[in-house]
């Protein structure tokens, strides 16, 4: 099975990757730098996270299957991910790596399924195959693609904003 899932994360984009860059007044001491890792835990906590942990200057969160959130919540995308602060000159930059694994692999398991049915309600199956195939394909990256994309859009947003709300950061910007 991780042969599989090795496999499919170098053909198709399992994660979700970028950073984004808090400048701030002065050089950023370790004091800023561990505000900005506690609100990160605290944004995830209010997020809904199943589980939220620091290691040095990371947040690491795992998200469960079951939980009962609004289908807008940032994090009903990923199963797990990692927010990475470091210091730079005048500026924090924070970047994140997020997995979408579990949204690919239910998108395409439902899809396949779709296929599979189609196929055995067919008479002609491979017209139901010509014919069926190109609107699974199409759904597939609505479902999938819009989505990751809609993702990659909101999540730098909802950090930004997010950590904006940091008094630390305030009183570090001034």
């Amino acid at each position: 099975m991780t042969g599989i899932i090795l496999w499919l994360g170098g053909m198709f984009p399992v994660s979700v990757t970028g950073s984004i860059r808090l400048k701030l007044g002065a050089p950023p001491s370790d004091r800023t730098v561990k505000a900005v890792v506690d609100r990160i835990v605290d944004m995830l906590d209010a997020a809904s996270a199943t589980e939220a942990w620091t290691e040095n200057n990371q947040v690491r969160f795992k998200v469960s299957i079951f939980r009962l959130i609004w289908n807008w919540n940032i994090l009903v995308p990923f199963n797990a991910g990692r927010f990475v602060v470091v210091p730079e000159d005048l500026s924090l930059v924070v970047r994140y790596s997020l997995s979408v694994l579990r949204m690919f692999l239910f998108v395409t398991l439902i899809l396949a399924a779709l296929l599979v049915f189609f196929f055995w309600q067919s008479t002609d199956r491979m017209e139901a195959l010509r014919t069926d195939l190109p609107g699974l394909g199409l759904a597939w990256l609505w479902l999938f693609g819009v989505n990751y994309l809609i993702t990659m859009i909101r999540m730098p947003l909802w950090l930004r904003r997010g950590l904006r709300r940091d008094p630390e950061l305030k009183r570090q910007r001034a």
